[in-house]
């Protein structure tokens, strides 16, 4: 028997830790994100919980799932036992409703909410500045936006620029179905990250679903992406400044060399086969926690 805790705070750990020790189970944490510093951060009591986990808590667990090499080598520092743990792969649905949403122009497809370390700005500049060119792209934005004050804030500067433009579509809330039908659909997937902390510290959910569709993603070279991934084989990088000139020559790129593309798309679900399926990360997190037993 054992305790696996999701959660990046003390306030949350201690008390689970203390349970475990009296009931002489093992105890582990999985957890990913680490909040930058900031004004509402230390407000709200974040980023005091999460440093103290880091300085205290975390040194009293019996082991650290991890998700990127940076959590792996704090793991190592604290002499903890640890399993590095990025995200699964979603397993293939034979669904025969599913059809890929019909389209007559190269579409790109962004998941997510719009929030400022997605890069908006840099996604949508990149976009329009294809549009500019003559390059007929659809952009197609999966989710509802705008859902915190600071995204209220980000989004509404951008959506001045974009409304009423034919070229880019948003979802707003849909279902997991009509949401596997837009990602099929998809010629090409940006995510991007700026260079920091938080981004070095976490893995992206939904990357390994982009990877399932065997379709290109376009990545910052930032890590930990830029450790497990070569430019041009399972990802194309877009350089850390996250240019949008730069991002724009990207989409032609792609665009114009479906060799290329295919390539990518094809490369990206192999490792994502290999290394994020139920099957790989099932087993080594069933040999790590049964030598977590007491």
């Amino acid at each position: 028997e054992g305790i696996i805790i999701y959660s990046m705070f003390s306030t949350m750990i201690e008390p689970i830790t203390e349970i475990g020790k009296k009931k002489g189970i093992f105890v582990v944490n999985d957890g990913g994100e680490k909040y930058s510093v900031t004004f509402q951060n230390l407000l709200n009591g974040v980023n005091y919980m999460q440093y103290r986990a880091i300085f205290y808590s975390f040194r009293k667990l019996d082991g650290l799932i991890v998700c990127s090499p940076r959590w792996q080598k704090y793991a190592k520092s604290i002499k903890k036992p640890t399993i590095l743990f990025p995200s699964f792969m979603p397993l293939k649905k034979v669904d025969k409703k599913l059809k890929p949403k019909k389209k007559e122009k190269f579409r790109i497809v962004f998941m997510g909410s719009f929030s400022p370390r997605e890069k908006p700005k840099t996604i949508l500049n990149g976009f329009l500045k294809c549009l500019d060119l003559g390059y007929d792209f659809e952009l197609v934005i999966i989710g509802r936006q705008a859902l915190s004050l600071l995204q209220k804030y980000s989004w509404g500067k951008i959506k001045q620029k974009i409304q009423n433009n034919k070229n880019i579509i948003f979802t707003d809330f849909i279902s997991s179905k009509e949401r596997d039908e837009w990602l099929n659909s998809a010629d090409c997937f940006v995510l991007l990250r700026p260079a920091c902390n938080e981004t070095y510290h976490l893995f992206p959910t939904r990357l390994p679903e982009y990877f399932s569709t065997g379709k290109p993603v376009i990545l910052t070279d930032v890590e930990p992406f830029s450790i497990f991934y070569e430019n041009k084989k399972e990802v194309y990088f877009l350089s850390r400044e996250n240019s949008s000139q730069e991002l724009a020559r990207v989409f032609i790129e792609l665009f114009d060399n479906p060799i290329l593309c295919k390539y990518i798309g094809k490369n990206g679900r192999r490792y994502s086969s290999e290394n994020y399926s139920y099957a790989y990360l099932g087993e080594k997190i069933s040999k790590f926690l049964k030598k977590m037993k007491r």
